[in-house]
């Protein structure tokens, strides 16, 4: 399983930090949700973050609308 709760892994190494997540592995983030202190332009990438990563297919994508908005993500 990878928590990523940084740039690292989640941004900036998102191909990177997924390459890792074996078959049956979990990948996943948080703050995905907008959030009153996030810095200007935050939601558009985050929006960027999330549409490509919904569109894989070697990956089960689940948001769970819940806290600060999570993302979980099975490898198949």
């Amino acid at each position: 399983m990878i928590f990523a709760d940084t740039w690292a892994g989640k941004y900036s190494l998102l191909d990177d930090a997924l390459a890792l997540v074996r078959s049956g592995g979990w990948y996943v983030i948080d703050d995905m949700r907008p959030q009153p202190n996030w810095p200007e332009g935050h939601a558009h990438k985050a929006a960027q973050l999330i549409a490509p990563l919904a569109q894989r297919m070697d990956f089960h994508i689940a948001p769970v609308d819940w806290a600060s908005g999570i993302i979980i993500a099975v490898r198949r």
